[in-house]
């Protein structure tokens, strides 16, 4: 009864993520870029998917999307710094929009919204939990 949205949050944060990667432009940078960010990457879609069955747990599982937000966060990190310092970070051309491009920068910051929102869920749930005790 209680765990419902955040599993929503935390399963757009997982599809984001995957979608980033699923862009091709991560795989076509540096062997930096290619590691660090599908390492970082690769454990904060772990960390969104699994915190999803920690329903019963909801301490760890806020501590578990805790740390999935800092592995995206190092992962738009990385991502975006290495692309800025090969001169690669443009989604604008004379041809128009990438497409691939622009999907690649930002849906790591969707997902860290997203992550957030499963937090503020989480936590919303704790006090639920710790104010039905206190009535009984």
């Amino acid at each position: 009864m209680i765990q419902r949205i955040q599993s929503v949050y935390l399963g757009l944060a997982a599809v984001a993520l995957t979608g980033m990667l699923s862009t091709g432009v991560v795989f076509g940078s540096g062997p930096y870029t290619l590691w660090g960010t599908l390492t970082s990457a690769v454990l904060a879609i772990l960390a969104a998917v699994g915190a999803i069955f920690m329903y019963s747990v909801r301490h760890k599982q806020r501590m578990v999307v805790v740390m999935a937000q800092l592995c995206t966060l190092l992962a738009a990190v990385i991502l975006c710094g290495t692309l800025y310092l090969d001169d690669e970070l443009y989604v604008h051309t004379h041809a128009g929009l990438e497409w691939d491009r622009l999907l690649t920068v930002t849906l790591p910051l969707c997902a860290y919204v997203l992550l957030i929102l499963a937090r503020r869920a989480i936590t919303r749930d704790i006090k639920l939990v710790r104010s039905i005790d206190r009535l009984r």
